[in-house]
């Protein structure tokens, strides 16, 4: 009959038509592609927006919330959004120890710490020292200038070098002029501001500058 097609014909028409599905098919899973990879924490945080200030990796970012700062694996480092430097630092990561609201946080450079407000107390990730409160006053000597810390341990937090037991006396008419001097104070060197605060320390001036 005219109408009929032949066996051949039939397999080639199923050839065909199963040749396109399989291409179409092979389209599909690659235009899908690799599922993603799951994150390893999982932490379901609120969506309440009360943002944080934190650092991971050494780059400081703002978070919707501590939550969400934490399961990112970042730091706190105080509430609110993070506040844009005054000054355009480097991105170096030269970290340092920095003080700020009477607490102490590490950041990425000096200037980065400066631009946030906080007072640089010495090089390196901050000491994780927890100290006793009680009062046992010493006089410690840091960055050329004494001050009394409410007890030795708190004076080794800062970095700053014991001279004696109890409150630091009057340091005398000494002038805030900066003219460092390397003077030697129970056999270690240090930099003082200038002359007179190091006679005051009772260090010795053995050169003019900074200590090498």
């Amino acid at each position: 009959m005219p109408g009929l097609m032949s066996a051949g014909q039939v397999r080639r028409i199923v050839s065909l038509a199963l040749a396109a599905i399989g291409a179409f098919g092979a389209q599909s899973v690659a235009a899908e592609g690799p599922s993603p990879i799951q994150p390893t924490r999982s932490i379901i945080c609120s969506t309440i927006y009360k943002p944080v200030c934190g650092m991971a990796n050494g780059v400081t970012r703002t978070y919707s919330n501590g939550c969400a700062a934490r399961a990112s694996g970042a730091r706190m480092l105080y509430r609110g959004a993070c506040r844009k430097p005054s000054r355009m630092c480097p991105r170096v990561i030269r970290q340092v120890c920095g003080v700020r609201n009477g607490r102490r946080v590490t950041y990425q450079n000096a200037c980065l710490a400066r631009s946030a407000g906080a007072r640089v107390i010495a090089d390196g990730v901050c000491r994780s020292i927890r100290c006793p409160r009680i009062y046992r006053p010493v006089c410690a000597l840091k960055n050329g200038v004494r001050r009394t810390y409410g007890n030795s341990c708190v004076a080794r937090a800062y970095y700053a070098q014991i001279l004696h037991r109890g409150k630091c006396g009057p340091q005398g008419a000494c002038t805030r002029e900066y003219r460092p001097v390397c003077g030697v104070f129970n056999g270690r060197r240090q930099t003082y501001a200038n002359r007179c605060v190091a006679r005051t320390a009772g260090a010795r001036i053995i050169a003019d500058g900074t200590c090498y």
